[in-house]
């Protein structure tokens, strides 16, 4: 099983423009201050495309 933000940053680099996001992330498994840095560089990555899930 590919980790998921992993996975996203993968998408983000070969695609340009389907918008990605996790339905269901492991938050438990990171500090926050990591979970924060993750998803803050896949949405760099991405430019924008980022999006969660409540949105």
């Amino acid at each position: 099983m590919l980790e998921g933000h992993t996975t996203l940053g993968h998408l983000a680099i070969h695609t340009s423009t389907i918008r990605l996001g996790l339905l269901v992330g492991g938050v438990t498994w990171r500090h926050p201050g990591v979970l924060t840095r993750i998803v803050t560089t896949l949405d760099v990555i991405s430019d924008g495309r980022r999006s969660s899930a409540s949105t």
